[in-house]
C-alpha cells in the first residue's frame, strides 16, 4: 500500500511539473506582449527606392502608435506595442517569398505588411500568406497588373489585403471621389499628348519590360493610344516587349526608326531603362 502512494505521489508531482512548464508557455502564447509585424522590403536593388520610402513611413507611424501606447488588444484587456521585423528582399521576387515564410515560421509574426512596389514582388509573398493564413496588408502598385496576377492564382490569394494606389486605364467607378480626370496613368500621360502630340508624326515607339508587371503596361497602352489617333509600331507583335535581363535593345530600336517613331511611350524599372535609353542615343534613334 506504502509503494502504491509512493507511485501515485510520484504521478501527482509529474503532473503538477509538467502543468508548472506548460503553463507559463501556454499563458505566453495566449497573452502576447507585442505584436509582431514582417516587413519584406526591397531595401536594395532596382526596387530600393520603393522600399527605403514605404519602410521609413512605417517606422515613423509605429513610433507614434507605440508613444501612444500601442494598439489596444481585446483579447489582451490592454494596449501592446508593434514591433516591425524587416528584411531585405533585394528586389528579388523569388528572395520575397522565401522571407516571407521566415518570418512567419522563425520570427512569428502575426501580420506582414508592405508598401507601394511592383506587383511580381507580392506573389511570392501573397502565396506564403494563404498557405500559413496570416493577414498581409500592402499596396498593389498599378491594379490592373495585381488583378491579373491575382485571378491567375487559385484561391486568388484571400489573404492579401491589398489597396490600389493608382490605374493603369481603369477609370473609377461612378460616384467615388476619385472618378475625376487624372486619377489614372493614362490621364496624367495623355495631358502631355495634347500638348506636344500635333508636333509629332504620331507613330508611336511602345516599350515594357516582359514580367507580369511589363505585360498589364504593355497590354494597355496599344489601344489606348489608338483610340487618340496615334500609331503604333508593331504592337500586334509586340516589339518593345523585352525580358528584364535585355542588354541588346538594337533589332528593337531598328524597328522604330524604320517605322520612324516619334514618340516613345513606356515604362520599366529604371535599369532597363536606362540601358534602353543609351542604345537609343548610340543607335542614332531620337523621338522627339
Amino acid at each position: 500500500m506504502k509503494k502504491l502512494f509512493l507511485v501515485l505521489g510520484v504521478l501527482v508531482l509529474v503532473g503538477i511539473l509538467m502543468i508548472a512548464l506548460i503553463l507559463p508557455a501556454y499563458a505566453q502564447k495566449k497573452a502576447p506582449t507585442e505584436i509582431r509585424v514582417g516587413v519584406p522590403a526591397p531595401l536594395t536593388g532596382m526596387y530600393a527606392g520603393f522600399g527605403e520610402g514605404y519602410v521609413f513611413g512605417m517606422k515613423a507611424a509605429v513610433d507614434d502608435i507605440n508613444k501612444g501606447g500601442g494598439v489596444s488588444v481585446k483579447e489582451s484587456g490592454r494596449k501592446l506595442p508593434i514591433k516591425l521585423v524587416i528584411v531585405n528582399t533585394e528586389s528579388d521576387p523569388q528572395k520575397a517569398g522565401t522571407l516571407a515564410e521566415s518570418l512567419i515560421v522563425n520570427d512569428k509574426v502575426n501580420f506582414m505588411a508592405s508598401g507601394d512596389e511592383p506587383p511580381p514582388m507580392h506573389a511570392g509573398v501573397s502565396t506564403v500568406a494563404d498557405r500559413f493564413k496570416i493577414p498581409y496588408v500592402t499596396s498593389t502598385g498599378p491594379v490592373e497588373p495585381w488583378l491579373g496576377m491575382r485571378e491567375a492564382v487559385e484561391g486568388h490569394w484571400q489573404y492579401t489585403w491589398a489597396t490600389g494606389l493608382f490605374a493603369i486605364v481603369t477609370p473609377a467607378p461612378a460616384g467615388d471621389f476619385r472618378a475625376k480626370p487624372g486619377y489614372t496613368i493614362t490621364d496624367t500621360w495623355q495631358a502631355m499628348l495634347d500638348m506636344f502630340g500635333d508636333k509629332t508624326n504620331k507613330k508611336v515607339a511602345v516599350f515594357a519590360s516582359d514580367d507580369p508587371d511589363g505585360v498589364g503596361w504593355y497590354g494597355l497602352f496599344p489601344g489606348f493610344l489608338k483610340k487618340l489617333g496615334y500609331d503604333v509600331c508593331g504592337a500586334e507583335k509586340k516589339v518593345g516587349l523585352a525580358p528584364m535581363e535585355t542588354t541588346d535593345f538594337s533589332s528593337v530600336i531598328k524597328q522604330w526608326k524604320d517605322f520612324k517613331c516619334e514618340v516613345l511611350w513606356g515604362n520599366a524599372p529604371a535599369p532597363f531603362v536606362g540601358t534602353l535609353l543609351r542604345q537609343c542615343v548610340t543607335l542614332g534613334f531620337k523621338p522627339r
